[in-house]
């Protein structure tokens, strides 16, 4: 969109986010909570990708655009342990 939300169209689209989140469509959510910027949605999308699906990667963009820092440094985290070990393995 080209144009700022009105602070009446964001709340819709927030509450129709919590709508998916709640009924399992996670990608129609992850879009409105990316497009209102909804930090609260951006951080449950983020724990979501993370804890359920198993992807940091992912979880970690959510995180950053929710300036989420204690998340951000536990991805973070995790992946310099998972080098550290894989350069354990290495011959």
């Amino acid at each position: 969109m080209s144009h700022e939300l009105s602070p009446q169209d964001k709340v819709k689209l927030i509450r129709k986010a919590n709508e998916f989140f709640n009924r399992g469509e996670m990608e129609k959510a992850a879009k409105l909570f990316w497009l209102t910027d909804y930090k609260d949605g951006l951080i449950r999308m983020g724990e979501y990708l993370l804890y359920q699906e198993k992807k940091p990667f992912q979880a970690l963009h959510y995180f950053q655009k929710a300036n989420h820092q204690q998340k951000i440094n536990e991805i973070i985290a995790r992946m310099l342990w998972a080098v550290g070990e894989l350069v354990k393995k290495t011959p």
